[in-house]
């Protein structure tokens, strides 16, 4: 007898790409250049699927030039003709690497006891790394200015704090995924970085993960780590 196959995340991404293109292609589709789609969570309860799949869907269409963002706005087609196929096949490939939607849930698993861990084993200098690191990033903010080196630095050294190479080693790979700058994603991933109150959340939730590792506050290192990732590619 003939067995179905199990769909993996990507082949539902996959079908999910396949079906936005046919709606928004020039000869046929139900949306024209300049129109905006439905909002995220229409489009994922019309074909069934979770949001961060639609997202996956979404952000592979967004890099390969089909559908583009308007921050505060939503997604919509651009007036410019669509890409070729052969480009969205490139970058759906893209989704078995570093697609950011599979690095920030592993980030969501792992580093809220990373930090819970960092609270009962900081050393007073890896503390002053992590007060230094706030006090850059606050002057950079003064100035308008946001370097992601500093994030990614502050996540890193919680990681060194926990004493496990082990941990450390799996964030720093998360985290040096997440933020490099080289990344076709990096527009998806930085995505809403360029409002105020976004950067001054980061800010916010990264000193309320620091109180709590210097008081070496392992229940409420989780939670202000938990915190912070939550608004990042959101459920």
């Amino acid at each position: 007898m003939k067995r179905f196959v199990e769909l993996t995340r990507t082949s539902l991404t996959k079908q999910a790409v396949e079906q936005i293109l046919d709606m928004i292609r020039p000869e046929g589709g139900i949306y024209k250049p300049g129109e905006r789609l439905p909002s995220e969570r229409e489009m994922a309860m019309s074909m069934g699927i979770s949001r961060p799949a639609l997202r996956e869907a979404l952000a592979v269409l967004v890099v390969s030039g089909a559908l583009e963002r308007k921050p505060g706005s939503g997604t919509y087609i651009p007036a410019q003709a669509p890409p070729d196929n052969n480009t969205i096949i490139v970058n759906l490939e893209m989704l078995n690497r570093e697609a950011p939607f599979q690095v920030m849930e592993a980030r969501k698993l792992l580093e809220p006891e990373c930090a819970a861990l960092a609270a009962l084993r900081a050393l007073p200098v890896e503390l002053a790394e992590l007060e230094s690191l706030l006090a850059k990033a606050d002057a950079q903010a003064s100035r308008g200015e946001w370097v992601q080196t500093l994030d990614c630095d502050f996540h890193v050294t919680l990681a060194r704090a926990t004493r496990n190479p082990v941990v450390c080693a799996v964030v720093e790979y998360l985290c040096h995924t997440w933020f490099n700058e080289e990344s076709p994603w990096k527009g998806i991933k930085l995505e809403g970085l360029e409002r105020p109150q976004r950067l001054a959340y980061i800010r916010k939730t990264h000193r309320d993960v620091y109180e709590a590792v210097a008081r070496h506050d392992a229940r409420g290192g989780r939670t202000a780590m938990k915190r912070h990732l939550a608004r990042f590619l959101a459920d």
